[in-house]
């Protein structure tokens, strides 16, 4: 999240919330609770489903296909075989888990433009009507 400043004196905001730091609400003769409840804006965070279920799919995939190795490994008696199923397990469920998190990372750079885009508009509203 950016960092947000106070549009009356320019201060950073703790809070990413509102407009106006405590201080500037204040000296209005507000109360910085109640300006913030009237004044509260929609925080931007999301979840996406796909890319948290293939990514909880690579987990279990690598969890099964260690297990399966293992279990192969000692049935054939080979080490060997065990270890090369292990890795190939371990690298299939790399790749898996990339294309989950190659997923979310487009999904958040979509939910920063879009809220930047908004942003954009309403000061360019706030400037027109000045």
């Amino acid at each position: 999240m950016e960092k947000r400043y106070c549009k009356k004196c320019g201060r950073p905001l703790d809070r990413g919330d509102i407009d106006l730091c405590r201080g500037c609400v204040e000296d209005d003769g507000q109360t910085y609770e109640k300006y913030r409840e009237e004044h509260k804006t929609e925080e931007y965070y999301t979840t996406n489903n796909v890319a948290g279920t293939i990514k909880g799919l690579a987990v279990i995939s690598a969890i099964l296909g260690i297990i399966a190795s293992i279990i192969i490994g000692f049935s054939i008696d080979s080490f060997v075989t065990g270890l090369i199923g292990c890795v190939i397990a371990v690298l299939s469920v790399l790749l898996l888990y990339a294309v989950g998190e190659g997923l979310q990372i487009l999904d958040d750079i979509k939910t920063n433009t879009e809220h930047m885009r908004d942003y954009i508009e309403s000061e360019n509203k706030n400037g027109e009507e000045n």
